[in-house]
């Protein structure tokens, strides 16, 4: 966030269209200036953290999401599994909760 020279109010990012240049324009006094920097906003997308961000036991209690009753749990060996998939950039995971004991695990596919 910059802020202008003259009047020390915001400088908001504006074209200059005849000149093709990114400016720099203050609100109350009209100051321009070029940008120094040409990138206007940054959204910067983060991966999930797996094991920190899910919130395992309300996946295993939510009843929208599907279910497996031929799968087998590796903890209590409980038939109903719950299961997710979620896409990130450079992979797909599938994430299993046992709808009995609340137990996990993650299956990674490559694209």
């Amino acid at each position: 966030m910059q802020f202008c020279r003259e009047c020390n109010h915001m400088l908001y990012p504006e074209e200059d269209q005849q000149q093709k240049m990114l400016m720099l324009t203050c609100r109350n006094c009209n100051f321009k200036e070029e940008a120094a920097n040409k990138k206007v906003f940054t959204h910067q997308i983060a991966e999930l953290e797996e094991q920190k961000a899910i919130p395992w036991k309300q996946i295993a209690n939510d009843v929208t999401l599907p279910r497996s009753y031929a799968g087998e749990c590796r903890e209590c060996d409980g038939t109903e599994i719950v299961y997710l998939q979620v896409q990130y950039k450079t992979k797909v995971s599938l994430y299993y909760v046992c709808a009995t004991c609340g137990a996990h695990w993650t299956q990674d596919i490559e694209e």
